[in-house]
Parts: structure tokens; sequence; C-alpha cells
């Protein structure tokens, strides 16, 4: 596919001599990239929406003070850093604190002398080294975490089938006591690090719910395939010129602007694993934390095509169109190359979000998926039993967990599940809400495990 080095090969020599994984580095790399590029390219999902780059949000997680994932980190934020001050403008970085108004006053792109610059996409990044320190769970930033979900989609206008771009998108926000912000085309990114105990205590429960993990990649290490390093040379080893050439070559990416297209080999493994992927996945994804707290296999697909952009950008798999204007090819190598990334930080995922079903109210959708599962399974021949009221389910996590949780972290826990497929609700029954396990495919076994296990006294009768 291509005769030089790769800019991720550069970048992996660059930080050779550091003891974090390499993992760490490789997906800092390709973080800072997707934030880099944002809604410069695309990918359109046969015009129902787009993919873009700087939606990716990535989370280093390791135990505190272990395996340097700050220091691979603020490498990256380095290089980003030397771009902004060759490009003004090109990144986008958000203040490590601020607040949901002050967040969305500063996604505007803004000139030199504070005004709005006209028909600028507001894209923006979170870099954070303590990921817990941004989302704080003080009562004024929870809903910080809420903004961010909602504006990493990247929404977009209708496609235009004859200039292959998407029609500009407004995101209005109005605060209490304060005037309209309106945001054109919109997407946030991120490159975080946290631990497994932050992602279950330090985060706010509106980050642990509505999908906001489900878009988050978690790198997990619990060791490092790197050498230690006292790091005392002053002149390490390796090309002087490394970190400028990263630069360049990051410059040089930002100069991508359009549609990215896909290679007919690259199109057709892709198919075959999608297909593949729908035909084996719903079983074994409910045993994964990674899908049962946060929704990540029903999103998977997007995140190779996200990873698979950047790493096309990475080396620099251009083509010139009719016009003479560059355009961005996806290959095979880079489907396969994201499709094996993406497996390695799976394999470890229930290790990253394990402790987020131990807290009180972490556990919740856990704990309702017991049940529903549990009530599913033993009256599955009864559809009208199968239906749990809220305010049932309310009153048992009441019960189960002490008070700790509260109507509210029960209506959370009960959004994500049914976001990721796990629990159907219906309208108006004696006067509330029901909810009712999914039934479909694996999910029946599912149950049917669950049900001696976690049928609990007083589930017979409401």
């Amino acid at each position: 596919m291509r005769d030089q080095e790769s800019w991720l090969e550069m970048y992996l020599r660059h930080t050779e001599r550091l003891e974090s994984p390499t993992q760490f580095h490789r997906w800092t790399a390709i973080a800072i990239c997707g934030l880099l590029l944002g809604r410069r390219i695309w990918l359109s999902k046969e015009g129902a929406y787009g993919v873009f780059p700087g939606q990716i949000m990535v989370c280093l997680v390791a135990d505190s003070s272990m395996l340097r994932k700050s220091t691979a980190i603020r490498m990256g934020l380095a290089l980003l850093d030397a771009v902004r001050e060759r490009v003004p403008g090109a990144v986008n970085r958000l203040v490590d604190r601020t607040s949901p108004q002050a967040m969305l006053h500063d996604l505007t792109p803004r000139d030199e002398t504070g005004e709005p610059v006209p028909e600028a996409d507001a894209c923006a990044c979170i870099i954070a080294d303590e990921l817990g320190a941004f989302f704080s769970s003080e009562s004024f930033m929870e809903t910080i975490a809420t903004h961010v979900t909602t504006l990493n989609d990247a929404k977009t206008g209708l496609w235009n089938q004859e200039t292959l771009a998407f029609a500009p998108f407004h995101y209005r926000m109005r605060f209490m006591g304060s005037g309209e912000t309106i945001l054109r085309n919109p997407c946030i990114g991120i490159l975080g690090g946290t631990t497994p105990t932050g992602l279950a205590r330090e985060l706010p429960q509106q980050a642990k719910a509505g999908g906001f993990l489900a878009r988050m990649l978690p790198v997990y290490a619990a060791d490092t395939d790197r050498a230690p390093n006292a790091m005392l040379d002053p002149n390490p080893k390796g090309p002087p010129k490394l970190a400028t050439e990263l630069v360049e070559g990051m410059v040089r990416m930002r100069k991508l602007h359009g549609l990215v297209q896909v290679t007919e080999k690259a199109r057709g493994h892709y198919e075959d694993w999608y297909t593949e992927y729908n035909r084996t996945n719903p079983g074994r994804r409910l045993s994964s934390a990674l899908h049962a707290v946060t929704g990540y296999y029903g999103r998977k697909q997007d995140h190779v095509l996200r990873v698979a952009m950047i790493l096309a950008a990475m080396d620099w798999y251009v083509k010139k169109n009719e016009r003479g204007k560059l355009r961005l090819w996806i290959a095979r190598d880079h489907i396969e190359q994201s499709l094996k990334y993406l497996a390695e930080i799976e394999r470890d995922s229930d290790r990253a979000f394990g402790q987020l079903d131990r807290g009180q109210p972490g556990s919740l959708e856990s704990r309702l998926s017991r049940m529903l599962a549990a009530r599913y399974a033993k009256y599955r021949t009864q559809v009208k039993r199968q239906w749990l009221e809220r305010g049932y389910l309310v009153k048992r996590l009441h019960e189960q967990t002490g008070g700790t949780a509260k109507a509210a972290h029960v209506d959370q826990a009960l959004a994500q599940l049914i976001e990721v497929g796990q629990v159907t609700v219906r309208g108006e029954f004696k006067g509330e809400r029901c909810f009712r396990w999914h039934s479909q495919g694996g999910l029946l076994r599912y149950a049917r495990e669950n049900q001696e296990i976690h049928t609990e006294e007083g589930d017979e009768d409401q």
C-alpha cells in the first residue's frame, strides 16, 4: 500500500524510550490526529449521517501512578500545541475547568478581536490527563457530560449528492439568564486518562449513562512492553528532526478536506466483517462489561470507520480527483488495522470498566438487567407479567442499595439500558411506564442463565 514510513510509525519511534505501553502511545497518536482533522473530512453513511475523525474519544486507563499515562498524553499534546503555533486556530482546545455555559461559548471559533468567525465549524477537543477533573461531580458541572455526548454526535444537515457534502447543522442552546448560543457544525473529541476507580467514582452519573461511555474507547493496561527508563539523558538517541517531521506531517494532514473514499477491497472487507459481526455478536456481547455498561458494540461499526480514516490520513493515502483536489482513501489495510487495534482494547475492557458495577448507583444497570432478565425468564410465556412498573423498580433498587439509589438514578440507568437495546419500554400501564427485558436471540439464553440466581422474593406479584 505504501513504501515509506507512516506517521504512526514515526510517532512510535518518537516515543520509544518512554516507559508507557506502546498501546498508550498508539492511541494517543490516533486521538490527536483525529482531533486535528475534526470535521474537515468525513464518511457518508449513505447520506443518513456522517462519520468524522474529530468524534473520537480515547481514554487511557491504568492504576494511579502506574504506566505513565499522563506522560503519554502530554507527548501528544506537545505536538498539538506545536501545530497550533504553526497554524493559529488549527485546534480549539477547551480549558481544563469550565462550566456548561463557558464551554459552549468557547466552542465558537473567534478571531483575534474575540468576534465569532462567520461560517466556521465549532470543533473543539478536551485533553485531560485526569478525566475526573474535567467532568467534575460538582452540581453546576454535572450536565457537561450530557452536552459533550450530544456534541460528539456531530450532527449534520441534509446530504447533497452533487457536492458530496452535508448541509450545515446548527445547534441551539439557551441557558437561564443568558441569550441563545448557536453553534455551526459542532463536534467535541476527547483524549483523557483515568483509573478504573476514577471511571466508577469520579465521573458524574450523567457521564455513566445516556451513551457517553459508549462513545469512548477505553485503552486499559496493567503492565508495559517497554523497558524501564530513568530519563536522565538530556540528549537521547534518535533523529533530531523527528519531532519537526511529525509536526509537518500534522500540518499536511490538516490540508485534507471533503468526502473520504473507500477502495473496493476495503469496502468488501468491511461489509463482510459487518455481516459476520451482526450474525455472531448479539449472544457474546452480553457477557462483556464493555457492552452491558456502555453499549459499545452498538457503535463499533462507526468506531472502525473513524479509526480507519485516521490511519489513512497518517499514511497520507491520497489521490487527486479530476479537479486536482486531494481526496483521502481508505484501503483494506486500514480497515484491518482498525479492527485489530479495537480488538486489543476490547480484550481488557472489563478490567477498565469492572468497578463501574460495584458502586452505588454505578451498579444500577447491572441490578436492573438481572431483575428484568429473571422476570422475563420466569414469565416468558405470559407477556403481560413480563413487564415491571417504574415505581416498583425504583422501590426495589432503593431498598437494595440502602437508600442511595434515587428515582433519578434509576431513570438514568433505565435510559442507558434502553439505548443499548437490553430493555424495552411501553407507555402507560396502570398509570405508569413499564419496562421489560428485550427478548431477542442470545438475550433469551442470558435470561435463562440468570433465572435461578437473580430471581428474588416479591417479584411474583405487584
